[in-house]
């Protein structure tokens, strides 16, 4: 087939090639101009960031040293056990009550580690005990878990008359309670 230069046919040809090739450039340089806008927003996103790493960064030596001083406080606070891990705390826990009960002159009936869990940063050790004890020793013994470094709580106390006890002066009670103290969790350290 033979086509003339100025026939129809070739104009019509020669104008569909020249709209696709149109085209094809335009949906090139919309594709081009996007992509740029979307490198240039991220070119923004990443100098933000970075400006706002740079700040942190320059606050690091002051948060460095009070993160120090926390935790110098921390370690000197009488308040929590000073344990490093809850059986240990729980270990140093049973042995301050037996010898406040020792010291009382009581009776210790039983004595029990209850698991709890972490709770805000600290870890509860409580133990269940069961004591036999005039009135004036229970007194002293609440007053003495009460007020003692580490500071402990005590909690679900009762109390009950000892059955067949003659003497009139003294009466014996039989004394369930649960006490806990608390130490910072290790994690938290």
């Amino acid at each position: 087939m033979n086509i003339k230069r100025k026939s129809l046919l070739h104009r019509t040809i020669s104008l569909a090639i020249l709209a696709i090739l149109l085209y094809l450039f335009s949906v090139t340089f919309f594709s081009l101009f996007s992509k740029k806008s979307e490198i240039q927003q991220q070119y923004e996103n990443n100098q933000f960031q970075l400006n706002k790493y740079s700040a942190l960064v320059e606050t690091l030596p002051q948060l460095e040293a009070k993160n120090k001083h926390l935790v110098v406080t921390q370690k000197n606070d009488v308040r929590y056990i000073t344990s490093t891990n809850t059986s240990l705390a729980a270990a140093e826990l049973q042995k301050k009550v037996q010898l406040l009960i020792q010291q009382l002159a009581a009776k210790l009936i039983s004595l029990q580690v209850i698991k709890s869990d972490p709770e805000h940063g600290f870890q509860p050790i409580t133990l269940k005990l069961q004591v036999r004890l005039t009135h004036a020793k229970l007194l002293n013994l609440l007053y003495q878990l009460e007020n003692s470094k580490p500071s402990g709580f005590i909690y679900n106390l009762h109390i009950q008359q000892q059955r067949n006890y003659q003497k009139s002066d003294d009466i014996l009670l039989d004394v369930r309670m649960e006490y806990t103290a608390f130490m910072v969790t290790p994690n938290e350290r």
